[in-house]
């Protein structure tokens, strides 16, 4: 008899382990459903961040350029300036 009640015992355990274990799996299952989601948004957000920033690199990269450019022309001006008026001081003095 006491052999049956030792039997027993140890498949009640194994049947309460079994469950627990069940049990933990479906937590685990859902904790992992819940970590995807979170990582899915946070790729979502990342890819809207980087969009943002190369938008914000291409129009300082323009503006860079048509400064450059402006700053450019106005040198070119300036030094165009500066010739014809010592042209004209030379052309004077003679």
């Amino acid at each position: 008899m006491k052999r049956t009640l030792t039997g027993t015992y140890h498949w009640y355990q194994s049947y309460t382990t079994m469950a627990s274990n069940k049990e933990r799996i479906e937590q685990l299952e859902a904790g992992l459903g819940g970590l995807q989601e979170g990582m899915g948004r946070m790729e979502i957000g990342l890819t809207d961040k980087l969009q943002q920033m190369e938008e914000i690199i291409h129009k300082l990269s323009e503006t860079l350029l048509s400064n450059r450019e402006r700053s450019s022309s106005n040198t070119n001006n300036r030094n165009d300036h500066f010739r014809n008026t010592r042209d004209d001081s030379r052309e004077q003095s003679e």
